[in-house]
């Protein structure tokens, strides 16, 4: 580049301050403001989460109302309930993801669904109930586990489970149930594509707390790029995510599958054991402030939020 073509100082700190204000000025203006900043310039990629909906297959008409949720959320399927073919069969025609949403024992002695895997089952027995679950639900890429508290802090079961999940393909998604869960230590060991659950969207149900840990949801993928979050087919769960997915864009962020999320992950057998983070119990949880303002709560909320 010759002295006389060459951007002035001026004009590069001027570049530098907008590329600083890059990811407001696209909230506002779009991924044309990368363009008229400097043709060609790519913005950094959006933070990304995943939301999976548990629970699917008992209720038919809350099964589809989660189908009809707006975006790639991921539905996860009970083996064996009423309506688990039928639903798995609509959202597989609607493009979304499926998983298989695998009964497991728990520490509190919840009765569990047929073709749950339990902590004294062998391995001949555990392979077996597993396959039968497996094959029970079309469509689906993956599984995590329902309940599950006691059974994913067994080593050898979640060997088992692993093993299988890589012979067939399919990915894992630890609920996070269990501080002690060695689950998805245990698919890394394999080198199997997993993830963990980062928020529960939805165990208080209420509009209020689930925007909290909705917004809990999206300062996690802002701080750390990704991050997924749980939630149920409940009518105040629904109802949120209804207004608030179209509203993502607002922050730059994107709502993507389970298997989209996968991209991020490292399925590499680690050098060491990766840290565990603590497990939040509900009573622990924080109670932050919004991100942004959702239109639907009103002007009066967007105003004390803008003024914070």
């Amino acid at each position: 580049m010759t002295a006389t073509n060459r951007p002035s100082l001026n004009t590069q700190i001027v570049k530098g301050v907008l590329r600083l204000l890059l990811p407001l000025l696209t909230i506002a203006y779009g991924t044309q403001a990368a363009e008229v900043l400097e043709p060609g310039f790519n913005p950094p990629t959006a933070p990304r989460i995943a939301i999976i909906i548990d629970d699917i297959g008992y209720h038919y008409e809350h099964g589809k109302r989660s189908i009809n949720l707006p975006g790639a959320v991921t539905l996860a399927v009970i083996p064996f309930t009423p309506n688990a073919t039928r639903l798995a069969n609509l959202a597989h025609k609607q493009g979304k993801e499926l998983m298989l949403h695998a009964p497991m024992s728990n520490i509190n002695g919840t009765p569990m669904e047929p073709g749950a895997l339990t902590e004294d089952m062998n391995r001949e027995t555990f392979i077996s109930r597993l396959r039968e679950s497996i094959d029970s639900v079309p469509h689906i890429q993956g599984l995590n586990n329902h309940m599950g508290s006691l059974l994913t802090q067994q080593a050898p079961a979640m060997s088992w489970l692993m093993g299988e999940l890589k012979a067939q393909q399919l990915y894992f998604v630890d609920s996070r149930t269990s501080a002690n869960s060695v689950a998805w230590q245990s698919a890394r060991n394999q080198a199997l594509p997993t993830l963990k659950r980062d928020i529960f969207l939805d165990h208080e149900r209420n509009e209020i707390f689930i925007e909290q840990q909705f917004q809990r949801l999206l300062r996690i993928a802002t701080s750390q790029g990704q991050a997924v979050g749980i939630g149920h087919p409940y009518p105040e769960t629904l109802a949120y995510l209804t207004k608030a997915i179209p509203e993502l864009k607002l922050v730059n962020i994107e709502l993507v599958s389970i298997s989209a999320l996968m991209t991020n992950s490292n399925p590499e057998p680690p050098q060491q054991p990766a840290p565990m983070p603590l497990y939040l119990a509900p009573q622990d949880y924080e109670n932050p402030l919004p991100l942004f303002p959702y239109r639907h709560l009103g002007t009066a909320a967007r105003i004390n939020l803008l003024a914070e």
